[in-house]
């Protein structure tokens, strides 16, 4: 099994390829798991891939606090073609379709005098067009009810990527993040991020320190890792470095030396 840590730059690897990402936490989500998602989400928008935020059962208004929830949704929903037309504007006269056997006609129909070319009809998708899945606070794929049940086919076929710190999680990513000793998954999120060098911005090192607040009930419960984590992003928030702790304690004796001046004899 691999640490956190170490699956940091799969990690990177994963999201850097994908072209949209889908995000999903358990039923009976917990706001750590949700404020864990969200926070990921700005991490990948801002790396320019879209997302699709998911979780099997409507949020509970508990939670309507947390900016960005309203994104969440109950069900991914089919992959949608999208034809699209180069045209000019006012030269297409009507839309229509009709069934013929087991063939589908989309007719488009130009105005007189004009006509449609097929160098001008363009193919995409829209809707559940993902090619990546993150799992966050969900030690297992049932705990995902009627999404896992309607894209488990799809999913069979796309890496999976697992991040999670409950004991019993079942390991079922391509790449599992998993840390039984954190006091939470928004602590092993912050940690896989700072690890794979991507970009943090504050509106996600905010949600990742208030659900491990939430998750520690005000850091009560609180291990050395939750308060070390705590100390990262607060950093990041204020507009510092951006070091982990770790690089903080290697660097910061190089900084000391740089800044000693040479007394004159």
């Amino acid at each position: 099994m691999k640490n956190v840590e170490s699956a940091a730059h799969q990690f990177k690897d994963l999201i850097s390829s994908a072209r949209k990402v889908l995000l999903l936490t358990r039923t009976q989500a917990s706001t750590d798991g949700v404020a864990a998602t969200l926070a990921l989400a700005e991490i990948v928008k801002s790396l320019g891939r879209p997302v699709i935020l998911a979780t099997p059962e409507k949020l509970a208004d508990s939670f309507s606090h947390l900016p960005g929830v309203a994104q969440f949704k109950t069900s991914v929903g089919p992959k949608a073609l999208v034809v699209s037309i180069d045209h000019e504007p006012g030269s297409i006269a009507k839309v229509s379709y009709d069934e013929q056997g087991d063939k589908f006609n989309l007719v488009i129909t130009p105005v007189s005098g004009r006509s449609v070319n097929p160098e001008n009809v363009n193919f995409s998708y829209s809707g559940g067009d993902y090619d990546l899945v993150i799992a966050l606070d969900t030690p297992d794929l049932a705990l995902l009810g009627p999404l896992y049940e309607a894209e488990a086919e799809v999913w069979s076929k796309l890496p999976l990527v697992n991040i999670d710190r409950h004991s019993a999680n079942t390991q079922y990513g391509l790449l599992n993040a998993v840390d039984h000793e954190s006091a939470s998954t928004s602590e092993v999120t912050t940690r896989l991020i700072l690890a794979a060098k991507l970009p943090l911005p504050k509106a996600a090192a905010e949600l990742l320190l208030l659900g491990i607040r939430e998750a520690t009930n005000g850091f009560q419960n609180a291990g050395p890792g939750s308060f070390e984590t705590a100390a990262d992003l607060t950093r990041f928030i204020r507009g510092g470095r951006g070091e982990s702790t770790e690089e903080r304690l290697v660097n910061e004796p190089f900084r000391k030396s740089e800044n000693l001046k040479v007394a004159k004899t």
